[in-house]
């Protein structure tokens, strides 16, 4: 600018171009009855000026190039909106900088910005709730239930095939040596059969049954005679005598309700001593026996058949 201003005031350039500034002054005389410095609207020679005037002129002495001044400075405001920050030239000068141009500038310095990993920005997986008692207790019940019914549809299913077996013993691993569980099971095992369902469950009510389950602590066992099998066997006593055919009376604890239709028993295992486990197997060989007794079951040929319930896939 300074450069354009002293290439402006050179005499031999005067001759050649439409206004010649030389100082505040002159340019006062010269704008008294003109708008712009050259034609009727502003130019580039009125931009040239205004970089060469340098700063406002003051009113009071120069009132027409501070009119002229402050005209083009609006419309200079106009064509650059933006609030400068500042900048330093070559030269040293602060001038006031383009705010759209440095918001450019840091547009361009986002864009060299390397992506972030989209696989590092999503959320951590959240970790797995642990079930409450209640929760796991359901589940239990749930699991119990649902072998009793299934386990009673293959028990209905043998009776069939074997044209008119009564009684039946069993193992259950769904209650986990839990008599309330095993209780449960049993009674899914003789509700009626669902035809409308689509799993078909229970329908071995008819049936009397001695189930079986045992875990590392404890052994239960539970009974169901039909009414009217009760006069063939009595299940009070073939639950007594499968409790003395285990032969633990300080660890058996026999449930109140035992009657000629329904019974039940815990067995505490002894730690190194007795183990539940093996007290099922000797268990199902006392029920076994108990309804040879009573005919009520066929005679075995050898001591396999005693657990006739597991090796039958039940």
């Amino acid at each position: 600018g300074t450069r354009r201003a002293r290439a402006l005031s050179c005499p031999a350039l005067a001759a050649m171009v439409a206004y010649a500034y030389t100082d505040v002054a002159a340019l006062n005389t010269y704008l008294a009855d003109k708008s712009y410095i050259s034609g009727f609207q502003a130019s580039q020679d009125d931009l040239d000026v205004f970089v060469a005037v340098g700063a406002a002129p003051d009113a009071a002495s120069a009132p027409n190039a501070a009119r002229w001044y402050s005209h083009v400075a609006a419309l200079l405001a106009k064509a650059f909106p933006g609030t400068p920050a500042g900048v330093t030239t070559q030269g040293g000068a602060a001038k006031g900088g383009d705010k759209k141009a440095d918001k450019g500038g840091k547009k361009e310095q986002k864009k060299e910005q390397p992506k972030k990993d989209k696989k590092k920005e999503q959320p951590a997986k959240k970790e797995k709730k642990e079930p409450t008692a209640e929760e796991k207790r359901a589940k239990q019940i749930k699991d119990a239930k649902k072998e009793g019914g299934k386990k009673a549809v293959d028990i209905a299913g043998a009776a069939e095939m074997t044209l008119g077996m009564e009684f039946f013993c069993t193992t259950l691993d769904k209650s986990e040596g839990d008599v309330e569980l095993l209780q449960m099971a049993m009674e899914a095992m003789n509700v009626k059969v669902d035809e409308n369902a689509e799993d078909r469950k229970g329908g071995s009510g008819h049936i009397g049954k001695m189930i079986f389950s045992a875990n590392v602590d404890n052994l239960a066992v539970v009974a169901h005679v039909p009414e009217e099998l009760k006069g063939k066997v009595d299940c009070k006593e073939w639950v007594e005598s499968v409790v003395a055919f285990i032969n633990e009376p300080e660890s058996t604890e026999i449930l109140p309700g035992l009657c000629a239709t329904k019974g039940a028993f815990n067995i505490k295992g002894k730690k190194g001593v007795t183990f539940p486990i093996k007290l099922k197997d000797q268990g199902l060989a006392g029920a076994f026996t108990f309804l040879r007794s009573k005919n009520a079951f066929p005679e075995s040929e050898s001591d396999d058949d005693y657990v006739f319930g597991d090796d039958y896939g039940m």
